[in-house]
């Protein structure tokens, strides 16, 4: 289930309202509801999430954000879960975005992920985009993605370690000076 504008659903309340005030050409305005973009907007709202959802959490549902999963082993038990938690949305008046909700489904795709009775597996579209990805065909354009992967930063992290060695492969490139350059932003783990 998803919920329509999340985070337009929650009130700011009336003493903070001037936190969020901002100035056009016709005149000062302050948001009645949370806007997007504010810095604790998504801690605000997961809070509400949990409050709401309290008892129901980890037993018959998940919840990130806006959106919820529920689950159960069988049919009759997921549509009495499903109720419990619509019973919830209602109560505090929150509306569901029908056209991202799905109910009974056997498999779901959430957070980059596949999920179905068999696990939990990396959606096949994101594992599309790396596989299809062009290989360099030499040293420069290898040394190009390399400085992409890294950003010349020292935010080295395993990802782009790997993806920087899978470069060399596959340019069929044996560059021991930016393999070394590499290595030497990495700390070890003791």
């Amino acid at each position: 289930m998803d919920l329509k504008s999340g985070y337009w659903q929650i009130s700011v309340d009336e003493d903070d309202r001037e936190k969020t005030a901002f100035i056009t050409p016709d005149g000062l305005f302050e948001f009645k509801v949370t806007p997007f973009g504010v810095c604790n907007a998504p801690a605000t709202f997961e809070r509400m999430m949990d409050g709401l959802l309290k008892g129901l959490r980890w037993t018959i549902c998940l919840c990130y954000l806006n959106d919820i999963v529920v689950f159960a082993d069988n049919f009759s038990d997921h549509l009495a879960r499903i109720e419990a938690v619509l019973n919830c949305f209602k109560k505090v008046g929150l509306r569901l975005n029908p056209s991202k909700c799905s109910f009974g489904a056997n498999k779901i795709k959430i957070l980059g992920h596949q999920v179905d009775q068999n696990g939990i597996r990396p959606d096949e579209e994101k594992i599309k985009a790396i596989t299809e990805f062009p290989a360099p065909n030499n040293l420069q354009q290898s040394e190009i993605l390399q400085k992409k992967l890294l950003q010349e930063d020292d935010d080295v992290t395993l990802d782009k370690v790997f993806a920087v060695a899978i470069s060399f492969e596959l340019a069929e490139i044996n560059t021991r000076e930016l393999q070394d350059k590499l290595v030497a932003k990495i700390s070890p783990v003791n």
